[in-house]
């Protein structure tokens, strides 16, 4: 109709994403678990690959007390003589990288929070999603390079606006250790 929506519905429509957020999050840090589980180094060589073992692993993440899953708590818990696992695609093509997912979002979340969302230098552009300086900051610093830059060259520029501490810049500019410990203290965006 080329009408403009309603705020009242946009308004319904972002609430109702929000309602089950922690019911998303639980499954995506389940879904990552086991995804590490399945690819982990120190997997005992001779369980891979015998019958069942794919499912013996699933049941003891869902038993695992870290998601809440203990006797009585489980929010989804195992089945028995189900195989759920061979439904989960990403497991075969990720190899121990489903997390990612979870990491993607904490470091958009920052540069949402940081670039667009009022710590700008100037007070003009402060919670302006739409700021072109804050656009053409994302686009020149991080979407331009495509895979030719270090991500976190990429995600440093990104971040140095100003309102970041220098330290925190450097620490994110390494790519090492540190830089994922600083990551490590972001939290995830609300939904």
């Amino acid at each position: 109709t080329g009408a403009p929506l309603p705020p009242e519905l946009l308004r319904q429509r972002a609430c109702r994403r929000q309602r089950y957020a922690a019911l998303d999050l639980h499954a995506q840090l389940f879904m990552s678990a086991l995804d590490q589980r399945y690819h982990a180094a120190a997997l005992d060589p001779e369980g891979a690959g015998r019958p069942g073992w794919s499912t013996q692993v699933l049941a003891r993440v869902h038993a695992d007390p870290m998601f809440g899953c203990g006797p009585g708590h489980a929010l989804f818990g195992h089945v028995e003589n189900t195989r759920w696992q061979a439904r989960f695609t990403h497991l075969v093509g990720y190899g121990a990288s489903y997390y990612s997912y979870l990491l993607d979002r904490v470091l958009a979340g920052r540069i949402w929070d940081r670039v667009f969302q009022g710590d700008h230098p100037s007070e003009q552009s402060a919670r302006d999603p739409l700021n072109r300086d804050a656009g053409e900051r994302l686009r020149s610093e991080l979407l331009r390079w495509g895979g030719g830059r270090n991500p976190w060259t990429c995600l440093a520029a990104v971040l140095d606006n100003g309102s970041t501490s220098h330290r925190e810049i450097e620490a994110i500019s390494r790519g090492n250790r540190q830089a994922m410990l600083t990551v490590g203290t972001w939290r995830l965006p609300d939904m």
